[in-house]
């Protein structure tokens, strides 16, 4: 995001990649494991995209 200036379309053409990554890997939903996503990161991801959008 910095890198972008906190613009909100450079911001997700930059990072296009990585958030493919995000909504290909697997929500862990193992209750014993440690690192269990209680907001999976995809979905927080777009979260912070439209809150830039909504700050422009």
């Amino acid at each position: 995001m910095s890198n972008a200036s906190f613009n909100p379309i450079r911001t997700r053409t930059y990072t296009m990649e990585l958030s493919k990554k995000l909504k290909k890997s697997h929500l862990n939903t193992d209750e014993k494991s440690t690192q269990v996503e209680i907001i999976p990161y995809d979905y927080l991801w777009e979260v912070i995209l439209e809150v830039l959008e909504r700050n422009k």
